[in-house]
């Protein structure tokens, strides 16, 4: 997974969001992880805090992997690979695309081989930027291809015969500032600011989000189950 990584440094430092990520899926980590793409490791270390019995990163990235082989690979039950999640030989419990999905050219295929990978049982979860209309200039100045609506995730459940668990939209605050960061096309240097206030909001945006029902959000969280 091949692409620029400096705003990993901005979007890292929202710990508010981080947080409300792995609220999200709490519920859904099996004592067997394998994450896809950890970049700097962010959640990865939240994983190790939380007792995940056994974690598993493949990190393209040769910077990326060597940040995370030095800092992590050290840590009892904890894995870094340079590996496709096709050349691995092992299943796992839970396996997690956060942010990450959006930068693979084959999407679809990569959710199969990922099935494939997963136990009788185990979750699959993906976590991604909403709304086809929102894709603007910095989507594509970090290397997203894409952004998803539910209609993806349901119609590759459908055509494959997958069962999930939920499909929803989140943070309905990011969502007021990417519409804004599309109508103004604001340039990258002028990220930092807007994604201080924003992680300050989050709060109001769970808030939110439970009141209109996860009906939109700037990301959108899909768990399937095996």
């Amino acid at each position: 997974m091949q692409y620029e990584g400096w705003e990993l440094l901005f979007f890292d430092s929202a710990k508010n969001f981080k947080q409300y990520q792995f609220d999200l899926i709490r519920n859904y980590l099996g004592e067997s992880v394998l994450e896809i793409g950890p970049g700097n490791g962010i959640f990865s270390k939240e994983l190790v805090l939380k007792k995940t019995r056994k974690l598993t990163l493949s990190e393209l990235d040769t910077g990326h992997f060597q940040k995370l082989k030095k800092e992590l690979n050290l840590i009892k039950n904890v894995k870094v690979v340079q590996k496709k999640i096709n050349e691995l030989d092992e299943q796992f419990n839970t396996i997690l695309y956060l942010d990450v999905l959006e930068h693979i050219d084959d999407h679809e295929q990569e959710l199969k081989y990922a099935f494939e990978k997963l136990k009788p049982g185990g979750f699959l979860i993906i976590i991604s930027p909403a709304f086809k209309y929102l894709y603007s200039a910095f989507d594509f100045s970090i290397g997203h291809k894409r952004r998803y609506e539910k209609e993806f995730f349901l119609d590759f459940s459908k055509k494959n015969n997958i069962n999930y668990e939920k499909i929803e939209y989140f943070d309905s605050i990011g969502y007021l500032f990417a519409v804004i960061n599309k109508i103004l096309n604001i340039k990258n240097s002028n990220i930092s600011f807007g994604i201080k206030i924003w992680n300050l909001l989050i709060p109001l945006s769970k808030m939110l989000d439970k009141i209109f029902f996860n009906s939109f959000g700037k990301s959108i969280v899909c768990v399937y189950k095996k």
